[in-house]
């Protein structure tokens, strides 16, 4: 990366250099051939560290970067997923706990998701009192509205 190091600063400083020959003849009669000489000095500066280029070496030496930024990669798409998947435990808690006080049930709720692909509720522990009726409601409710069949809902108390 040297290379594109070296090449970066040479383009600016041939910028800046025809930048002051301009300033410079700005208001004289030779402005057009400055001009000129100008394009012509940065077009050379420009394209003649290309023409060699290695570009297998090159190749070469970015393979680092590209591993480093594959790992960057994983790692944000596990970060993102991972935040997703907090963020539906905590609202699939927070609708079960819902729906139970509505049904008079005093609930303890733990979900847990899916651990591979997309993070779904996959399983249920419920705890605390709550009547037949409820149980049965808060059991349909689980399977119709989050996808959590019933051998995967644990009922403790």
């Amino acid at each position: 990366m040297a290379f594109l190091r070296q090449y970066v600063l040479s383009i600016v400083t041939a910028s800046l250099l025809c930048s002051v020959l301009m300033g410079l003849t700005a208001k004289t009669k030779v402005k057009e051939l400055t001009k000129l000489l100008c394009c012509v000095f940065l077009s050379v500066t420009a394209l003649k560290p290309l023409v060699g280029l290695d570009l297998d070496r090159w190749l070469q030496e970015s393979i680092p970067y590209q591993e480093e930024a594959q790992s960057c990669i994983a790692q944000g798409e596990e970060f993102a997923r991972s935040a997703q998947a907090d963020i539906i435990k905590s609202k699939a808690e927070a609708y079960i706990l819902d729906k139970a006080a509505a049904l008079n049930g005093n609930l303890e709720v733990e979900i847990t998701i899916c651990q591979e692909g997309t993070p779904i509720p996959e399983r249920a522990v419920l705890s605390g009192q709550v009547s037949p009726y409820a149980k049965g409601q808060l059991a349909e409710i689980l399977e119709k509205d989050l996808g959590i069949a019933k051998e995967n809902q644990v009922w403790i108390g």
